[in-house]
Formats: C-alpha cells, sequence, structure tokens
C-alpha cells in the first residue's frame, strides 16, 4: 500500500491558548505544566513567576503546531469483502440455506414447547402453593412456599427411603 503524505503547515498565531496544571509542591514552590506537553514545565516561588517563567520558555523555544494530512492512494478493502458473492454461481448454496433455515425452525419449535412445558409449570406450581396458602398458612404465599419447599424434600427423603426397604425385602 502507497501512501502519500499532504502537511498543511499552519503558522501559529501571535498569541494562543493552553492548558496549565498548576501544582504547589511541597517545598512552597508553584509548578507550572503545560498539559499535552510534559516537557515544557517551570517552577516559580508564586503562581505569576511559574507562569512567566513557562510563557518564557515557550518563547525562547518556539514550538510550531502543524497539521499532518494522511492521503490514502488506495482504498483499503473490507477484510470480508474477499468474501463477497463467492457461492453465487455455487448450485448447492440455496440447498445448504433452505436447511440451514429448516434446522433453525425445528429449534424454534422445540423451544416454544420447552417454554409452554414451563409456563404449564408454572401455573401448576403456582394453583398448588395458592392451595396451600389457604389451608396451611392464613393465606401467605411466601411462608406457603417454603412449607411446600420443606414438604416436597421430606416426601423426597421419605421416598428413598421406602425405595431402600423395598430393595431389602
Amino acid at each position: 500500500m502507497s501512501l502519500s503524505r499532504k502537511i498543511t503547515v499552519k503558522k501559529a498565531a501571535p498569541q494562543l491558548n493552553y492548558d496549565v496544571l498548576i501544582d504547589n509542591q511541597p517545598d512552597g514552590t508553584v509548578k507550572a505544566t503545560l498539559l499535552g506537553l510534559p516537557n515544557y514545565q517551570s517552577v516559580g516561588a508564586t503562581e505569576e513567576e511559574a507562569l512567566n517563567n513557562l510563557i518564557q520558555i515557550m518563547q525562547q523555544r518556539k514550538p510550531e503546531i502543524v497539521t499532518l494530512e494522511i492521503e490514502y492512494t488506495e482504498e483499503a478493502e473490507h477484510p470480508w469483502m474477499k468474501f463477497a458473492g463467492m457461492f453465487k454461481d455455487d448450485t448447492q448454496f440455496d440447498e445448504v440455506m433452505n436447511h440451514i433455515e429448516e434446522y433453525r425452525r425445528e429449534l424454534d419449535a422445540e423451544m416454544e414447547d420447552y417454554y409452554k412445558q414451563i409456563d404449564e409449570w408454572n401455573k401448576q406450581n403456582d394453583a398448588e402453593i395458592d392451595e396451600y396458602a389457604k389451608k396451611f398458612t392464613g393465606g401467605d404465599r411466601i411462608a406457603a412456599m417454603i412449607q411446600k419447599s420443606l414438604f416436597d424434600e421430606s416426601i423426597k427423603a421419605n421416598k428413598n427411603v421406602e425405595d431402600k426397604i423395598l430393595c431389602v425385602y
């Protein structure tokens, strides 16, 4: 890739504005630093002296600010563009796409069935909790959920014990 460079030099105006960091030092002096240009620093007994020293440094060094514009002679190609259209004459491409779409529809149908099962289970569970709340906790759903959970666990534990007893006999 070849590049051509175009440099546009803008001469600095007689007066430029700079952001300066004023930092009070432990020894009582004041340090002034030109933000973005850490090599341009000065120290003075006061803030005014530090700033005046910084101005003198800038005037002595006479830095220039230039704008560099780089023109590219060739367009940068997107990395995926080399693959664009690579299957345009492939007779099996449409068939592959149809298989992909069919598989996606199958997965979507399976997920829809799964979500319906979860919804049905949630409805059943909510009904059981409501019934349990009415019978045992005076309508308190949270207490009913806790008690039902404990009850279900004890049923499982008893089932395991029964299974073990049946295996012994």
